[in-house]
Protein backbone atom coordinates (compact mmCIF):
# COMPACT_ATOMS: atom_id res chain seq x y z
CA UNK A 1 0.00 0.00 0.00
CA UNK A 2 2.84 2.39 0.84
CA UNK A 3 4.53 1.71 -2.52
CA UNK A 4 1.22 2.36 -4.30
CA UNK A 5 0.82 5.69 -2.46
CA UNK A 6 4.37 6.74 -3.35
CA UNK A 7 3.75 5.88 -7.02
CA UNK A 8 0.52 7.91 -7.06
CA UNK A 9 2.26 10.89 -5.41
CA UNK A 10 5.18 10.72 -7.88
CA UNK A 11 2.81 10.45 -10.83
CA UNK A 12 0.82 13.50 -9.63
CA UNK A 13 4.00 15.51 -9.08
CA UNK A 14 5.22 14.62 -12.57
CA UNK A 15 1.88 15.52 -14.13
CA UNK A 16 1.83 18.91 -12.36
CA UNK A 17 5.44 19.80 -13.12
CA UNK A 18 6.69 21.35 -16.29
CA UNK A 19 9.50 19.36 -17.85
CA UNK A 20 12.35 21.44 -19.18
CA UNK A 21 15.80 21.25 -20.61
CA UNK A 22 18.83 23.46 -20.09
CA UNK A 23 21.81 23.98 -22.35
CA UNK A 24 24.89 25.84 -21.18
CA UNK A 25 28.52 26.77 -21.58
CA UNK A 26 31.02 26.78 -18.76
CA UNK A 27 34.23 25.70 -17.14
CA UNK A 28 34.48 22.83 -14.67
CA UNK A 29 34.18 19.09 -14.34
CA UNK A 30 30.49 18.93 -15.26
CA UNK A 31 31.26 20.82 -18.50
CA UNK A 32 34.12 18.42 -19.38
CA UNK A 33 36.67 21.18 -18.70
CA UNK A 34 35.86 24.11 -20.98
CA UNK A 35 32.72 23.01 -22.73
CA UNK A 36 28.99 22.55 -22.94
CA UNK A 37 26.39 20.84 -20.77
CA UNK A 38 22.83 19.73 -21.45
CA UNK A 39 20.44 18.96 -18.59
CA UNK A 40 16.95 17.47 -18.69
CA UNK A 41 14.66 18.05 -15.71
CA UNK A 42 11.72 15.64 -15.72
CA UNK A 43 10.57 17.20 -12.43
CA UNK A 44 11.55 20.52 -10.89
CA UNK A 45 13.82 19.06 -8.18
CA UNK A 46 15.74 16.56 -10.31
CA UNK A 47 17.97 16.87 -13.37
CA UNK A 48 20.04 14.46 -15.45
CA UNK A 49 22.94 15.99 -17.37
CA UNK A 50 25.83 15.30 -19.71
CA UNK A 51 28.76 17.58 -20.42
CA UNK A 52 31.45 17.52 -23.07
CA UNK A 53 34.50 19.71 -23.39
CA UNK A 54 38.26 20.05 -23.50
CA UNK A 55 40.39 19.85 -20.33
CA UNK A 56 43.59 21.29 -21.88
CA UNK A 57 44.90 17.74 -22.29
CA UNK A 58 42.15 15.85 -24.15
CA UNK A 59 38.45 15.96 -24.97
CA UNK A 60 36.50 14.88 -21.87
CA UNK A 61 32.97 14.12 -20.70
CA UNK A 62 30.84 13.79 -17.58
CA UNK A 63 27.30 12.63 -16.87
CA UNK A 64 25.28 12.74 -13.68
CA UNK A 65 22.31 13.90 -11.69
CA UNK A 66 21.53 17.13 -9.88
CA UNK A 67 19.07 17.77 -7.08
CA UNK A 68 17.60 21.26 -6.76
CA UNK A 69 16.74 22.04 -3.12
CA UNK A 70 14.53 25.09 -3.80
CA UNK A 71 13.68 25.10 -7.53
CA UNK A 72 12.16 28.27 -8.91
CA UNK A 73 13.76 30.55 -6.33
CA UNK A 74 16.17 33.29 -7.34
CA UNK A 75 19.00 31.39 -5.60
CA UNK A 76 18.70 27.61 -5.61
CA UNK A 77 21.16 25.37 -3.72
CA UNK A 78 22.05 22.18 -5.62
CA UNK A 79 23.63 18.81 -4.91
CA UNK A 80 25.37 16.94 -7.73
CA UNK A 81 26.72 13.43 -8.29
CA UNK A 82 28.43 12.42 -11.51
CA UNK A 83 30.86 10.11 -13.25
CA UNK A 84 33.43 11.22 -15.78
CA UNK A 85 36.58 13.26 -16.16
CA UNK A 86 38.06 14.36 -12.83
CA UNK A 87 41.83 14.52 -13.45
CA UNK A 88 44.26 15.02 -16.31
CA UNK A 89 48.00 15.04 -16.82
CA UNK A 90 49.62 16.92 -19.69
CA UNK A 91 53.38 17.16 -20.19
CA UNK A 92 55.31 18.89 -22.96
CA UNK A 93 58.85 17.53 -23.20
CA UNK A 94 59.83 19.85 -26.07
CA UNK A 95 60.75 18.94 -29.67
CA UNK A 96 57.12 17.94 -30.25
CA UNK A 97 57.20 15.24 -27.57
CA UNK A 98 54.04 15.42 -25.51
CA UNK A 99 52.16 13.23 -23.11
CA UNK A 100 48.56 13.62 -22.00
CA UNK A 101 46.09 11.39 -20.22
CA UNK A 102 42.62 11.97 -18.80
CA UNK A 103 41.32 10.02 -15.81
CA UNK A 104 37.70 9.20 -15.06
CA UNK A 105 35.86 8.50 -11.83
CA UNK A 106 33.03 9.68 -9.58
CA UNK A 107 32.71 13.20 -8.16
CA UNK A 108 30.19 14.82 -5.82
CA UNK A 109 29.48 18.48 -5.38
CA UNK A 110 27.28 21.28 -4.17
CA UNK A 111 26.58 24.76 -5.40
CA UNK A 112 24.01 27.35 -6.30
CA UNK A 113 22.07 28.35 -9.38
CA UNK A 114 21.09 32.01 -9.67
CA UNK A 115 18.19 32.87 -11.99
CA UNK A 116 18.27 35.87 -14.28
CA UNK A 117 15.34 38.30 -14.21
CA UNK A 118 13.50 36.63 -17.07
CA UNK A 119 13.75 33.21 -15.35
CA UNK A 120 15.01 31.54 -18.54
CA UNK A 121 18.75 31.62 -17.79
CA UNK A 122 20.92 30.88 -14.78
CA UNK A 123 24.46 31.14 -13.56
CA UNK A 124 25.82 28.03 -11.86
CA UNK A 125 28.59 28.06 -9.24
CA UNK A 126 29.70 24.71 -7.79
CA UNK A 127 32.48 23.05 -5.85
CA UNK A 128 33.28 19.35 -6.46
CA UNK A 129 35.11 16.68 -4.53
CA UNK A 130 36.62 14.32 -7.13
CA UNK A 131 37.37 10.73 -6.15
CA UNK A 132 40.44 10.32 -8.30
CA UNK A 133 41.55 6.84 -9.32
CA UNK A 134 44.53 5.01 -7.87
CA UNK A 135 45.95 4.91 -11.42
CA UNK A 136 46.02 8.72 -11.46
CA UNK A 137 47.67 8.95 -8.03
CA UNK A 138 50.24 6.26 -8.93
CA UNK A 139 51.23 8.04 -12.14
CA UNK A 140 51.17 11.49 -10.56
CA UNK A 141 53.40 10.35 -7.67
CA UNK A 142 55.81 8.57 -10.04
CA UNK A 143 56.13 11.69 -12.19
CA UNK A 144 56.76 13.88 -9.12
CA UNK A 145 59.37 11.39 -7.84
CA UNK A 146 61.11 11.56 -11.23
CA UNK A 147 61.45 15.34 -10.91
CA UNK A 148 58.38 16.62 -12.76
CA UNK A 149 57.06 19.75 -11.08
CA UNK A 150 53.34 20.41 -11.26
CA UNK A 151 52.43 24.06 -10.96
CA UNK A 152 49.89 24.42 -9.53
CA UNK A 153 49.79 21.16 -7.63
CA UNK A 154 46.56 19.14 -7.68
CA UNK A 155 43.75 20.63 -5.65
CA UNK A 156 41.55 18.46 -3.41
CA UNK A 157 38.44 20.19 -4.83
CA UNK A 158 37.49 21.73 -8.18
CA UNK A 159 35.23 24.63 -9.10
CA UNK A 160 32.62 25.20 -11.80
CA UNK A 161 31.08 28.30 -13.32
CA UNK A 162 28.49 28.04 -16.06
CA UNK A 163 25.81 29.98 -17.89
CA UNK A 164 22.71 28.00 -18.85
CA UNK A 165 19.71 28.70 -21.07
CA UNK A 166 16.28 27.14 -20.55
CA UNK A 167 14.84 25.37 -23.57
CA UNK A 168 11.08 25.17 -23.12
CA UNK A 169 9.49 26.15 -19.86
CA UNK A 170 10.76 28.72 -17.40
CA UNK A 171 13.42 28.13 -14.78
CA UNK A 172 11.12 29.58 -12.15
CA UNK A 173 8.34 26.99 -12.46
Amino acid sequence: MLLFSICIHFNNALAQSEQKALFGIGAGLDYGGLGVKAEFQPISHLGAFAGFGYNFANPAYNAGVSFKLTPGRKICPTLVAMYGYNAAIKLDYGNGNRYSKTYYGPSVGAGIETLTRDGKKNWTFEIFLPFRSSAFHTEYDALKDSGVEFNPDILPVTFTVGYNFSIGGRNND
